[in-house]
């Protein structure tokens, strides 16, 4: 069975170049939602402005801890 690969209070980045007009920066995930049968979804909220989005499992990236 497939499950969420980010779990809620992490924090991602969304898939350089995917959308036009979204903020760059790091995004934390509120919530995973279910399976809408093609890839999960989440909720998410930009960590410096509080914009919120559904993004695709596809389209954000785990983002690495500072060196």
């Amino acid at each position: 069975m497939t499950t969420h690969r980010y779990h809620t209070g992490q924090n991602v980045s969304l898939v350089p170049g995917r959308y036009f007009g979204v903020h760059s920066g790091p995004y934390r995930i509120l919530r995973a939602l279910l399976n809408d049968g093609v890839d999960f979804e989440y909720h998410v909220k930009h960590v410096a402005n509080g914009h919120e989005r559904m993004v695709r499992q596809s389209e954000i990236l785990a983002q690495t801890a500072p060196g």
